[in-house]
């Protein structure tokens, strides 16, 4: 369960933020847990503890860059996003080591995106289920204890943790791509998709999982997995 806090002196933003989490838990099979605030000293006196905060800059008792700096002095991992109508403040934002910056009006699109990066960023995709029609029923698989997909006779294969393989009979793999792209999922091979998050190394056309495993990685899809890698890499420097 991912934890969120919304704090935004504007009811109507708060509902509109809510809508647009409550779209994105069905969209992407996540489970979110979420509070919101209409003052920041209120989510200051909160004990809850968050993995992300939509924080308003602009707070009717106090400013959302005096908010944020008192959180990051007792939470150094939340992930701060921060709401504004004025870009002006976009400076001081990332003086807190803010993760985002969201102008407003906030749009859907937007929002999701951020989202998936938060989410994507320090592991937080422990805390996603991801559900399938099995040969023997639906199963939910906590994404990050998958080690790959593999397509084979006319089936789609779940490597799990150390040794579990589940079959997805009739499944096809390019539906299993776009279905676990927002998790940083790969496809390394017209037959294989690849959790990035379990790539050890990548030496010619062949990727090392993390589990002794070695992967194809055909010439085709060769270029694109470096690049979505070294992207991925690169959000954890």
């Amino acid at each position: 369960m991912i934890q969120v806090a919304l704090c935004d002196d504007e009811p109507a933003i708060l509902r509109v933020l809510n809508r647009y989490l409550d779209v994105f838990q069905e969209l992407y099979n996540v489970n979110i847990n979420v509070q919101t605030y209409l003052e920041g000293k209120e989510l200051l006196s909160s004990e809850e503890k968050y993995d992300i905060i939509f924080l308003d800059i602009g707070l009717s008792d106090t400013d959302g860059i005096t908010v944020g700096s008192e959180i990051r002095k007792k939470d150094k991992k939340v992930k701060i996003i921060y709401l504004t109508a004025f870009t002006d403040y976009m400076k001081d934002a990332f003086q807190v080591h803010a993760f985002n910056y969201v102008t407003k009006p906030v749009s859907q699109e937007k929002i999701h995106k951020i989202l998936l990066e938060a989410i994507t960023y320090d592991n937080l995709n422990s805390q996603c289920n991801v559900t399938f029609q099995s040969r023997t029923g639906v199963i939910t698989l906590n994404i990050q204890d998958i080690q790959y997909f593999e397509y084979s006779n006319r089936s789609v294969l779940v490597y799990y943790k150390e040794s579990e393989v589940y079959e997805l009979p009739g499944e096809k793999i390019s539906k299993i791509a776009e279905k676990m792209k927002p998790h940083s999922f790969e496809v390394s091979h017209k037959s294989f998709v690849v959790p990035l998050s379990q790539v050890d190394s990548v030496k010619g056309y062949s990727i090392q999982l993390k589990n002794g495993r070695a992967i194809p990685l055909s010439q085709l899809y060769s270029k694109q997995f470096r690049k979505k890698m070294h992207e991925y890499l690169s959000m954890r420097i």
